[in-house]
């Protein structure tokens, strides 16, 4: 059933030629990095410290989950529920607004900080300028998302991964210029995907580990960007990758990273 849902929101898929604002970088091969829920090694993830931390080492983008409380405001939280973050239990989209700020988020270092789970407006106002923004957006009003980022002038600095159909119509009529992110299925054919491409494309796709399908999207001026945050996360994680002549890395180890890149001259 999931592979079917993936072929079908792969063949509603679409972008053009104004979406490629974001992947303009001045260095010849020029690996992007996205810190995973932000900079997460020694703060909580998806929390303005996290995210501030991802700019202080450089980090190109952070990824940022977005939902919607029970009172239409978007907040940044990865699960559906508060249970495992915080010190509160429920489902965010049956939490007001109030009572989401109210709530601390679990401190696994003990180092006596209080973190809070912050608003997308929040996010919004410490990335602008500094570092742009990978938005996985979980659920919400898709128009009230695109206007804050209109208000806060990211609108060139954004891209959203998008995992349904009605999302991607959403996003696609409301905001048409930003870039889209999506896996492909692993067992289609070249042929398939090219026919498939000749009426809707991406613009980046996380979960190709062949080198002949990444020349494959090149040539149709898709990148791809992996995930390689994992418990197991390392160089050698990294350098697989790499040989895959990728163009992106999201890393729970940002810092690190960038580093490696940098002695490999890919920044």
């Amino acid at each position: 059933m999931r592979w079917l849902v993936i072929i079908l929101l792969f063949q509603c898929l679409s972008t053009d030629g104004s979406r490629s604002h974001l992947f303009s970088f001045k260095a010849k091969k020029y690996i992007v990095v996205i810190a995973h829920r932000g900079n997460h090694t020694d703060v909580p993830e998806n929390t303005l410290e996290a995210y501030q931390r991802a700019i202080d080492c450089g980090a190109d983008y952070v990824e940022v989950d977005v939902r919607m409380t029970k009172d239409k405001q978007i907040i940044v939280m990865h699960n559906a529920t508060v249970d495992k973050m915080t010190n509160g239990s429920g489902a965010i989209k049956d939490l007001g607004f109030d009572e989401i700020k109210k709530l601390r988020i679990k401190n696994q270092k003990n180092d006596g900080k209080i973190y809070l789970i912050p608003s997308f407006k929040e996010v919004l106002e410490l990335c602008r300028g500094k570092i742009k923004i990978y938005l996985d957006f979980k659920d919400g009003d898709v128009e009230k998302a695109f206007n804050l980022i209109k208000k806060h002038e990211m609108q060139n600095d954004v891209a959203v991964y998008i995992n349904s159909e009605k999302l991607y119509d959403e996003w696609n009529k409301i905001a048409p210029e930003l870039p889209l992110i999506s896996s492909i299925p692993s067992k289609v054919s070249f042929e398939e995907i090219g026919n498939f491409l000749q009426i809707k494309k991406i613009n980046i796709v996380d979960n190709v580990y062949e080198s002949s399908t990444v020349k494959f999207l090149h040539k149709r001026n898709i990148k791809v960007w992996l995930d390689v945050e994992s418990d197991d996360e390392s160089p050698e994680v990294w350098q697989k990758a790499l040989n895959l002549n990728i163009d992106g890395l999201q890393t729970d180890h940002p810092e690190q990273l960038i580093q490696y890149l940098i002695s490999k001259k890919l920044r």
